[in-house]
């Protein structure tokens, strides 16, 4: 049944899904309050929402979902001593997104559309050159690096280009954002201390800490959806790993664990599972494992060199790109190495740089297949391809909501 909670657990926009018990309330201890009139519904599986009346609020309806839509009531009361039970529970559609950095406007800028490429919004907007656009899960903020104070900055906004803050804001440079699911977080690597190290912060730049913490080169971090673990690479042992840790730097961990070089990380939602690029076979191979280092997978199992992997959030699909076809191509796998290969863009031009969404059902990449590049959008096996930037200027590195 489900219960009240004081504190209700959100599990929007990470990309989680429902399994077995989930307690959505909880009941505080010695409370005698009830919830009554639970309904599951689910119109677009596996999205799926509960709803119920909360005594604690006169029985008014209440409500947690696991999907970026809003969610309308119609009410058969007001409250109090009428009660107030759900008569009718549906979904409004909200329009997942997508960054890229574009050059229509003349010089590189952050832009953000919906998915199906339509209402762009240039969110950086200034003459300078503006890169590496993260996303937040549930759409609402975009992380990037910019040049506009004459050093390498972080920046976060709101994706309709409201609300800009520099995050990093010194005269070191800062690069390679990566936000948490909610947009409240956000990881990057700056040269500060002389040297590069992981920071994490808050976006609205407050409660920065230094997560690598060390004298050797720390670089490109991946951060799960709440905030709390980060992955990135490392020289500290004398060649590029992989590391994991909390973002006060407790529980370190080398994942990836060998004398070859591993770089460039993506981390589950969860904090359970990374990918990244080894070359311990002699060439670029993306491989898969827990973050305690446990349950090692190459994922990729092929000669040519894989690189550039993007994580689902539950850890189950990865998306690289692969010269397999003697040009980049971007794929698609399970990460435990089950199930094959699909040949998303499969085309005779290059296509570069896929992100993920969270529950492994669509990819974004740039191609150069229209003679310059453009970002495209497609499902993971391979159907509704999309040209969602459109335009004759440079348009890459797309990140897409839920990456």
């Amino acid at each position: 049944g489900v219960q009240l909670e004081s504190d209700p657990l959100s599990m929007n926009w990470d990309g989680s899904v429902l399994s077995g018990d989930v307690r959505v309330n909880n009941v505080s201890t010695g409370s005698t309050m009830k919830d009554i009139e639970a309904r599951i519904f689910s119109v677009n599986p596996p999205d799926v929402g509960i709803g119920w009346n909360d005594h604690e609020w006169n029985y008014k309806s209440a409500a947690e979902g696991l999907s970026s839509r809003f969610v309308n009531w119609a009410f058969s009361g007001s409250g109090g001593a009428d009660f107030d039970f759900i008569v009718e529970v549906s979904w409004t559609p909200v329009p997942a997104k997508v960054a890229w950095e574009s050059e229509r406007d003349g010089n590189p800028e952050i832009h953000v559309s919906n998915r199906d490429g339509t209402e762009i919004v240039n969110v950086s907007s200034n003459g300078a050159q503006d890169y590496d656009p993260s996303l937040s899960a549930d759409g609402s903020k975009v992380a990037w690096r910019s040049y506009r104070n004459g050093n390498e900055e972080v920046y976060v906004a709101n994706t309709d280009g409201t609300g800009i803050v520099n995050v990093s804001n010194n005269g070191a440079d800062d690069y390679y954002p990566s936000l948490s699911a909610d947009g409240s977080k956000v990881a990057w690597y700056g040269y500060r201390s002389k040297n590069w190290e992981v920071y994490v912060a808050n976006t609205d730049g407050t409660g920065l800490v230094n997560v690598s913490n060390h004298s050797g080169t720390d670089k490109h971090p991946s951060l799960s959806a709440d905030g709390s673990k980060v992955a990135w690479m490392s020289d500290r042992t004398g060649n590029y790993e992989v590391y994991v840790a909390n973002i006060d730097g407790t529980g370190l961990v080398n994942v990836s664990n060998d004398d070859e070089g591993d770089e460039y990380p993506s981390l589950s939602a969860d904090g359970s599972k990374v990918t990244w690029e080894s070359f311990r076979d002699g060439y670029a191979e993306v491989y898969a494992a827990n973050t305690d280092g446990t349950g090692l997978v190459n994922v990729s199992r092929h000669s040519a060199s894989d690189y550039y992997s993007s994580l689902s959030a539950d850890g189950s699909k990865v998306a690289w790109m692969s010269y397999r076809d003697g040009k980049a191509e971007v794929y698609v796998a399970n990460t435990d190495g089950t199930g094959g290969l699909v040949n998303i863009s499969n085309d005779s031009a290059s296509d570069y740089y896929p992100s993920l969404s969270a529950n492994g059902s669509t990819v974004a990449w740039h191609s150069t297949r229209d003679g310059d590049p453009e970002v495209y959008v497609a499902k993971t096996n391979g159907t509704g391809l999309a040209n969602i930037s459109n335009d004759s200027g440079t348009d890459a590195s797309p990140s897409l909501q839920g990456n």
